[in-house]
């Protein structure tokens, strides 16, 4: 069993030898998401060794199509969202073009079983094995979900720390006095951040697949957008004259969409950069603001990464907007 991060690839790769006086020409896969299957599909192996007594290999991509039934949702509570991922491979004695031309087909071999766990996560192009086969990066036992050991949170506010026990995600608990708490033998250091301006917790799904919070400390602004349509229409009624109350110039499909400006409080570089590379390409998010989880889309486009070096203070600034229309018109 492996622990899988959705947002890659991952193959089901296999090779079947020569058996029982039969070549595995192809090869049919059962993909099962929380034990219930949601695909069948079929290919023809790759095959090589000596002619006639060749072994056939078979690869299938499963991430892409699994990750449409894990849907990641927060409402201020911290709770393990991943799928079990079963199914089996059967290599089969003939061709996809024979079977359909109404071939018999006998099963070459034992049926490989497809069991994983499966997280909402990614791995970067560095980061693959790049040798074809499940050329994934996989997550083990008691790794930390998170990047950095270092965390900025306000004076007098609680948060948690992910980690993958085998089976779920753990949120660990620090409280609201900690300064520090050791997770695995991973000691992280809470850095209190006190500031005249409100904080705001914004919490991202990582490249882990994983829940994070970070908190804004610095001064929010607050913007709205709007889009209008207008048309010019004839007021004039029955008798040629008009009501110089009604609107010659007709508004209509209105739109407004608010954005925020957040500032990070001041950071060490190398304790913060990977986590914020991570809040900008992850495509879920929410802000706790005004006692409510709200849904927000980062609209960075770019963003320079900072270093100790070029830059006396290390501080972000992104632009979120939230990711609903402000006048409801969900039908």
């Amino acid at each position: 069993m492996a622990t899988i991060l959705l947002r890659s690839p991952y193959y089901e790769t296999y090779t079947r030898a020569y058996t029982s006086s039969m070549v595995a020409k192809s090869a049919v896969i059962v993909l099962e998401v929380n034990s219930v299957v949601i695909s069948t599909m079929s290919k023809d192996t790759f095959l090589s060794g000596s002619s006639g007594q060749e072994s056939g290999t078979i690869a299938f991509e499963i991430a892409d199509l699994c990750r449409d039934y894990l849907d990641i949702t927060f409402n201020n509570t911290y709770t393990s969202q991943i799928l079990t991922i079963g199914g089996s491979v059967t290599f089969k004695n003939k061709t996809i073009d024979e079977i359909n031309s109404g071939a018999t087909a006998t099963p070459v071999g034992a049926v490989e079983t497809i069991d994983h766990k499966a997280l909402d996560g990614y791995f970067e192009f560095m980061q693959g094995l790049g040798t074809g086969t499940n050329s994934a990066k996989t997550i083990a036992t008691n790794d930390i979900l998170q990047d950095g050991t270092t965390i900025y949170a306000p004076d007098n506010t609680a948060g948690r720390i992910p980690y993958w026990n085998g089976t779920a995600i753990i949120y660990q608990a620090f409280t609201a006095s900690d300064t520090s708490e050791t997770i695995i033998n991973t000691v992280f250091n809470i850095e209190r951040v006190c500031s005249k301006h409100e904080a705001f917790k914004v919490t991202f799904v990582n490249k882990y697949g994983a829940l994070q919070d970070m908190y804004f400390t610095g001064k929010t602004s607050e913007n709205i957008n709007v889009q209008k349509t207008t048309f010019k229409r004839n007021i004039i009624d029955s008798n040629s004259r008009y009501n110089n109350q009604k609107h010659s110039i007709k508004q209509f499909n209105s739109l407004a969409n608010e954005t925020l400006i957040l500032n990070s409080p001041p950071m060490s570089f190398d304790t913060v950069n990977e986590s914020f590379k991570q809040l900008l390409v992850s495509e879920q998010v929410w802000i706790y603001k005004d006692s409510a989880t709200t849904p927000i889309n980062i609209t960075n486009s770019t963003q320079r990464i900072k270093t100790g070096l070029n830059d006396k203070t290390i501080q972000y600034t992104i632009t979120a907007e939230y990711a609903f229309d402000m006048i409801s018109n969900i039908r």
